[in-house]
C-alpha cells in the first residue's frame, strides 16, 4: 500500500502533519537529522504558500473574466444603440451612403427578390346547414404577406366570376345559391398573389348530392392539378 497519497493536495496535507512529527522525535528514534526535518518544513510552508497563492490567482482570474464579459456586454449594447442612431440618421440624409461611408459602417444590403408565391392545397370545404354558406380553406407554402384572388363557377357558367380577395387562408361564400341539378358540379378557384407577383391559380370542385370523397356526407371534393405558371400581375 503506498503510503502518499496520489494527489498533490494529499500529499502537502500529508507532510504538513508528519513533518512537525519527525521534527519533534530524537534522531536515533525516526533515523532524521534536525537539518532533514528543517528543510522538509520549509519546503511544506513553500508548498502551502503556492497553492493559497495558485487559489487567489484563479479566483481572481475568473473574477477577472466574469468582469470582462460583463463589460464586453455593456460596450456591445451601447455601441448598437450608437450604429442604430447612425443608421436612422443615414436614412433621414438626402444621401445615405455619404453617412454610412464617414460612420464606417456597412450599408444595409439590397432587398432580395421576393419568394414566388405559392400554389394552394389541401382544401377543405364545409357548409353552415343554416345558412347554406360555403367557407373553403386551404393551405400554401411560402406565401408570407399574400393575398388570395377567389372565383366561383358553375358547370353551366361560362367563365369564373369573381369573389373577393383575402389576407388569410379561409373564404366564405355567402352568395351561393341554391343548387340546382343543371348547376351541378362547383369549382373554386384560388390564386396566391403578392405585389408583382401571381402564382399559379388552384381549384377544387365541389359536387353536391353524393356522399363520400373528401367533403364528408352530402357533397365531394374533387382537388384539380393547378393551371398556369408563375407570371407578373397585370
Amino acid at each position: 500500500m503506498p503510503v502518499l497519497p496520489d494527489t498533490k493536495l494529499g500529499q502537502l496535507e500529508y507532510f504538513e502533519v508528519h513533518q512537525p512529527v519527525w521534527a519533534a522525535a530524537p534522531a536515533a528514534a525516526v533515523g532524521l537529522t534536525a537539518g532533514a526535518t528543517t528543510l522538509l518544513g520549509t519546503l511544506v510552508t513553500n508548498a502551502r504558500k503556492s497553492y493559497d497563492d495558485m487559489l487567489t490567482a484563479r479566483a481572481a482570474a475568473k473574477n477577472a473574466t466574469l468582469n470582462w464579459y460583463d463589460q464586453c456586454a455593456l460596450m456591445n449594447a451601447a455601441g448598437r444603440d450608437d450604429i442604430r442612431i447612425i443608421k436612422a440618421f443615414a436614412d433621414s440624409q438626402p444621401n445615405p451612403l455619404t453617412v454610412y461611408t464617414l460612420a464606417q459602417v456597412d450599408p444595409p444590403a439590397p432587398p432580395g427578390p421576393a419568394p414566388i408565391p405559392g400554389t394552394p392545397d389541401n382544401f377543405r370545404v364545409t357548409i353552415n346547414p343554416a345558412s347554406g354558406e360555403l367557407t373553403l380553406g386551404w393551405k400554401c407554402v411560402g406565401d408570407g404577406t399574400a393575398v388570395y384572388i377567389v372565383k366561383r363557377r358553375f358547370a353551366n357558367d361560362p367563365s369564373p366570376i369573381f369573389l373577393g380577395a383575402v389576407g388569410v387562408k379561409t373564404f366564405t361564400d355567402t352568395s351561393l345559391p341554391n343548387i340546382t341539378g343543371a348547376s351541378l358540379p362547383v369549382s373554386y378557384f384560388v390564386t396566391c398573389q403578392r405585389g408583382a407577383m401571381t402564382g399559379a391559380m388552384a381549384s377544387v370542385t365541389i359536387r353536391f348530392g353524393a356522399a363520400g370523397g373528401g367533403g364528408g356526407g352530402g357533397f365531394t371534393v374533387v382537388e384539380n392539378a393547378p393551371v398556369g405558371a408563375v407570371k407578373m400581375a397585370a
